[in-house]
């Protein structure tokens, strides 16, 4: 019987854990939205190629078991398990690229600030990225015044408050010599009504029988004595109570001054706050209107544009001759294309490192710290054949890259 009762008693515990397990695992979570993070990243400023690693984490729960009550299945899940994976990508970080990188697939579109703080040059930066950084700075500015400004307030507050307490501390000292005042007045009066009343019997002693009168007399008389006496005393703490409620209320008059003059403070340094504030808002809204975006496509404006510039516009065929010049010795190149980028940054060059044999020489023995910076081009777009041959002659002359330059021919003519 005891055996019995003890499998019963453990069955019908099981039964109790399963429901419970039941009951707190109805409606839980079994996925987390994947957590991503940079894990590489690599740019190359010569062409613009950037490769970025991710790591994506899941988080997910598995079935663990099955419970079955009243013919129903029930999943028993297990604790959170995480997963990880590598995504790779690789984009070309062109100008039009990073002004509109916000509007990349995801997970790029959510790390767009991390990519470009991560180029290392202010030539990268978009105007998205310029303008959220103008208001970062803006707002570290702003909250470092709000700082300034409220710790002046605080220290002003602070001695506002002891002037305040002072004040307090002297109405209920005034307070008490009041009620000191007011028990010595009935205390005055009482004597003056007994010393009234005293004169009044003597009146009455000096018609009295002589020897009993004498004795009422001298009594009378020294009672009288007393209570002025007494009087003098009351009077003289009196005066010095009436003397102490006087400089009490200078005191409070002095320090009502002072709570004044501190609230004046405290408007004022509010008053500096806000000024300082709305100037460093104008000084920042300058900054903003001042951004320009990043030049997507080629503006002819007839000088000299770094290659590295000319590497990160959107590619469009341009027609026309060109000049490519060294600004380390001045050496130049002039030339014509059908598709003047394509041939400056597909065949001189590869991006921004030299493809061209002929710049080779002077790009590896340049002393320039970062090479990127060391050629610069113009582009002069033009339609006709007879304008090619022309210009690209015009040109040779001009910057003289056939007798001290690049070039190995005067041109076509």
């Amino acid at each position: 019987m005891g055996y019995k009762m003890s499998i019963f008693s453990r069955n019908f515990t099981g039964v109790i854990d399963d429901n419970m397990l039941i009951y707190h695992q109805k409606g839980i979570e079994t996925e987390q939205a994947p957590h991503y993070t940079i894990k590489n990243f690599d740019f190359n400023p010569e062409t613009r190629i950037s490769h970025i690693e991710f790591l994506e984490t899941k988080k997910y729960r598995r079935i663990e078991r099955y419970v079955t009550r009243y013919g129903v299945r029930h999943p028993i899940y297990s604790n959170w398990i995480s997963k990880t994976k590598s995504i790779k990508k690789t984009i070309k970080l062109t100008n039009e690229k990073l002004e509109n990188l916000k509007s990349e697939p995801y997970p790029i579109c959510d790390f767009c600030y991390e990519i470009v703080s991560r180029l290392d040059s202010d030539e990268f930066y978009p105007s998205w990225y310029i303008y959220e950084r103008i208001k970062d700075e803006e707002k570290a500015e702003i909250d470092k015044a709000h700082k300034k400004f409220e710790g002046k307030v605080y220290e002003e507050n602070e001695i506002l408050k002891k002037y305040i307490t002072e004040i307090n501390d002297f109405n209920a000292r005034s307070a008490l010599d009041l009620l000191e005042k007011d028990e010595l007045g009935n205390e005055l009066e009482g004597i003056n009504q007994s010393l009234q009343k005293a004169e009044n019997k003597r009146h009455i002693v000096l018609f009295s029988f002589l020897t009993i009168g004498i004795y009422l007399l001298f009594h009378s008389n020294l009672y009288i004595s007393k209570l002025n006496e007494k009087k003098l005393a009351i009077l003289g703490s009196l005066n010095e109570v009436e003397a102490l409620l006087e400089k009490n209320k200078m005191r409070i008059v002095a320090l009502s001054e002072k709570v004044n003059q501190s609230k004046e403070t405290i408007k004022r340094i509010e008053l500096e706050k806000e000024t300082c504030i709305d100037e460093i808002k104008k000084r920042y809204e300058a900054k903003i209107q001042a951004i320009e975006g990043l030049p997507i496509t080629f503006e002819e404006k007839h000088v000299f544009i770094p290659l590295k510039t000319l590497v990160g516009l959107k590619y469009e065929k341009i027609k026309g001759c060109y000049v490519i010049r060294n600004t380390e010795n001045g050496k130049c190149y002039a030339g014509q294309s059908k598709d003047v980028i394509n041939r400056i940054c597909r065949q001189h060059f590869n991006g921004t490192k030299v493809k061209n044999i002929i710049f080779a020489e002077d790009y590896y023995n340049s002393t320039l710290e970062n090479k990127d910076d060391l050629f610069e081009v113009r582009i002069i777009p033009l339609s006709t054949k007879d304008e090619l041959d022309r210009v690209e002659m015009e040109l040779i002359e001009e910057y003289d890259s056939f007798q001290n330059g690049y070039n190995q021919t005067k041109g076509n003519s």
